[in-house]
């Protein structure tokens, strides 16, 4: 081998391994990519849903204290209109719970479930104390507090959810 060649060896061989070692960093920043892309797309999403269902409930909940508040001192027609935006808006709560959809775990359906049976049974007690409250509102207190507790149950199960 000429003198030459055994110069030129060296810098082709760093110069080689440079491009594979480019190629690999190259692979490295795609698949990162492509993990990050499903950490907003997927699991953050997800998260912002369960974050948006947990917001609604707890605005629920100073929405039906505000309505037993007002039970019996204003119009009917007012009461029922205000009640019913109320549980359209919890229905929708309740149905944007079935579209958590987490790829690659184990529970997800049980855990979207537990979380939508509990914001059913929330809402079916708070429908209750405002029956209730239509007709007594110190026992429509009371059984607010109920409702109220299992609140607390429906938000749980959403962190669950969201965790």
């Amino acid at each position: 081998m000429r003198l030459m060649h055994k110069m030129l060896a060296a810098p082709l061989v760093a110069t080689a391994l440079m491009a594979v070692v480019a190629g690999v960093g190259w692979w490295g920043m795609q698949q990162q990519r492509a993990a990050l892309s499903d950490l907003k797309n997927v699991y953050l999403e997800q998260r912002r849903l369960t974050n948006n269902v947990r917001y609604e409930l707890a605005t629920s909940a100073s929405r039906f204290f505000r309505m037993l508040a007002l039970a019996g001192r204003v119009e009917d027609k007012r009461f029922e209109s205000e009640r019913d935006e109320l549980m359209k808006r919890l229905r929708a709560v309740r149905d944007a719970l079935a579209k958590v959809d987490l790829p690659g775990t184990q529970d997800d359906e049980r855990l979207v479930k537990e979380a939508a049976t509990a914001v059913l049974a929330y809402i079916q007690k708070a429908e209750q104390a405002l029956d209730i409250a239509s007709v007594d509102v110190n026992t429509g207190v009371a059984a607010m507090m109920s409702a109220d507790e299992q609140l607390g149950r429906a938000v749980a199960a959403t962190e669950a959810l969201g965790r």
